[in-house]
């Protein structure tokens, strides 16, 4: 696997007067205590000073040469079984313009044992540096920027709540239903739509401020009016497309609905097949709907396309077969194609893209490329993943437009977004149901810029930032705070 950067061992001299071989090793940072590896935010280093009776300071942390912490006077205390003082490291002394990118050294700790100046053995650390961090409110597991620059919106219970950088409650609004789950749709300064599947959906404008809710218990007291949100299709400035099930019966259903009021525009349209999560207006303004059906052993996707005032264009147009399972199909971003995976019925399988108004189809990938799985269309490039990494394609002809990149599990993500240039922020190597240890910076051209695997953190959320970057939750032992990620292109720089 390519690396972005090179990691030398540097051993360090002391920045307090005299090198190495002048000071006796009577110290160690306690690998249990500290961070080996960190993406923003201060480093604290518990210090191991059993060996000593009495400490002093100044005690210093440097790394190739340059002193990076001083504490005049340290204080010992008892923790962990043992006697330590926790020396910070701010994250101004851990610049990429000091030390490259990644942060990638050794760091010596220097104090006065029981009257003799002495050091630590070298402890590596690895660091990427973030514009600024701040707090989250506590128990925020999603967020997203407001429209006023280090603002938070996320959600508590029923209510969507906006925060200051320090974490303080500023408004909030009912929204009706439970939007911890919640994504929200679009972009700063326009109007948003929180969606939340099997709960509801609400238009937000910018403030935040309430256009409208709907959700399976408002509306009508008659149970058969009830329903639960399946998927949405939106936009800042057209009429919207919600799927929705009815939770008297079952029936599923797709409708355009009002911008405006959240009602129906068009009469409910039931559909033929069990529908799949995904929804899209094409260019004609008619709405598609991916479904599908079990046929013997086989899964069949299908593509149903309706009019904006309710009627059915055609039959449902039979848009691919799968064996096993039913692998992630997504439409374009103009409405215009699906992109699905294939397979002959004998484990040969490959992408395709199936056209929404007649269902032509054409193979973007061969099986013996390994690339058989969707990912998303951003941009106007396809992204497709293998079982061991992804590579950007050409949208229209399948040809290869990056190099394969990967994070180190391979396929595996936890969240991603992709900037207007096309390089890639992932969230990988799973941790668990809602966080991942890996934090990935992938160029355009698939080459590597970031790789941090971190044993120490985990990284529980991503979303756009306020200036075109990206904004992650850190999480640790103790807290959880927010860092601000500079784009791919200013890290370049950084590196640079």
């Amino acid at each position: 696997m390519r690396r972005a950067t090179v990691i030398l061992t540097l051993l360090v001299g002391s920045a307090c007067g005299g090198s190495d071989e002048e000071l006796r090793t009577a110290l160690s940072i306690d690998a249990e205590l500290s961070l080996a590896s960190s993406l923003g935010g201060d480093v604290g280093l518990a210090v191991d000073i059993d060996d000593c009776s009495r400490i002093a300071g100044p005690a210093t942390a440097s790394a190739e040469g340059r002193t990076l912490a001083t504490v005049d006077a340290p204080e010992p205390l008892t923790f962990a079984g043992g006697s330590r003082f926790i020396i910070n490291v701010p994250a101004s002394a851990l610049t990429a313009q000091a030390f490259g990118l990644p942060v990638a050294v050794e760091i010596t700790v220097e104090a006065v044992c029981d009257g003799e100046r002495v050091k630590s053995t070298p402890y590596p650390l690895t660091y990427i540096p973030t514009l600024r961090g701040f707090p989250t409110a506590p128990g925020v597991s999603r967020f997203w920027p407001s429209d006023v620059e280090g603002e938070l919106l996320s959600c508590e219970g029923t209510s969507l709540q906006r925060h200051d950088s320090a974490g303080s409650l500023l408004s909030e609004i009912n929204l009706g239903f439970s939007c911890t789950l919640g994504e929200l749709r679009g972009g700063i300064g326009q109007r948003r739509y929180l969606t939340v599947d099997a709960g509801g959906m609400a238009a937000i404008d910018p403030g935040p401020v309430l256009v409208w809710t709907r959700h399976s218990i408002a509306g009508s007291s008659n149970p058969e009016d009830r329903f639960v949100f399946d998927a949405a299709w939106t936009s800042a400035t057209e009429d919207i497309v919600v799927q929705y099930k009815q939770v008297a019966g079952g029936n599923n259903f797709v409708a355009l609905v009002d911008r405006d009021t959240g009602l129906n525009l068009s009469p409910t349209m039931p559909l033929a097949h069990i529908p799949l999560g995904a929804v899209t207006r094409n260019p004609d303004g008619n709405i598609a709907v991916l479904t599908a059906e079990k046929e013997s052993i086989e899964n069949v996707y299908y593509i149903e396309l309706f009019t904006p005032s309710g009627v059915e264009v055609r039959p449902p147009v039979q848009a691919s077969r799968y064996p096993v399972g039913t692998p992630y199909a997504e439409f374009s971003f103009e409405g215009d194609r699906l992109y699905v995976s294939a397979d002959d019925g004998e484990q040969n399988r490959w992408i395709q893209s199936v056209a929404v108004t007649d269902g032509a189809i054409t193979q973007l990938t061969l099986p013996a490329d390994g690339f058989r799985f969707v990912v998303g269309e951003a941009y106007f490039r396809l992204l497709a993943a293998s079982e061991n990494g992804f590579v950007w394609l050409n949208r229209d002809t399948g040809a290869a437009e990056s190099a394969v990149f990967a994070p180190e599990s391979g396929n595996d993500f936890y969240r991603l977004r992709v900037e207007p240039d096309g390089s890639v922020i992932m969230l990988a190597d799973e941790t668990g149901p809602s966080s991942a240890s890996g934090f990935y910076v992938f160029a355009p051209d698939g080459g590597d810029v970031i790789r941090l695997l971190s044993s120490d953190q985990a990284y529980g959320w991503l979303a756009e930032s306020w200036t075109g970057g990206s904004l992650i939750s850190v999480l640790d032992a103790s807290a959880a705070d927010v860092q601000v990620i500079p784009t791919r292109a200013e890290y370049t720089d950084l590196a640079n």
